[in-house]
């Protein structure tokens, strides 16, 4: 499951919809939702996910919630063309290791992408005094 899949399936539950009635409310198949409720599409686009929004009728917060999880369930991502070739190294390493990383190896990576973040930070208000 992905984040997506796994919070459309909580929402559509906790409105007590089955999958037809929300495929029914999105003029969709229910295969479509139940694709989506176990990871074998693709997340949404954000005009899809609006849409989904609308259809379960989520609050602001659910729906922006929704939008995050579609953007973390990503399969493909697109780099920025100033990644450097230093980069593009880790991020394969990263993809290599996936779904044999512990929550104690993603915890360490995620403190070391904030210590960076507060370095680039604390440099930014350097150059600008």
């Amino acid at each position: 499951m992905t984040p997506f899949s796994d919070l459309l399936f909580q929402l559509r539950r906790a409105r007590s919809l089955r999958q037809k009635d929300l495929a029914a409310r999105l003029h969709l198949g229910s295969n479509f939702i139940s694709a989506l409720e176990v990871g074998r599409r693709d997340a949404p686009s954000p005009e899809r996910v609006d849409q989904i929004a609308r259809a379960l009728q989520l609050t602001a917060e659910e729906t922006a919630a929704l939008q995050y999880a579609a953007k973390i369930s990503q399969r493909h991502l697109e780099l920025p063309e100033e990644t450097s070739k230093e980069e593009y190294g880790l991020l394969h390493e990263l993809v290599g290791r996936v779904g044999q990383l512990s929550e104690t190896h993603i915890a360490m990576i995620r403190l070391v992408m904030q210590m960076a973040d507060e370095q680039h930070r604390t440099a930014l208000k350097e150059n600008s005094m």
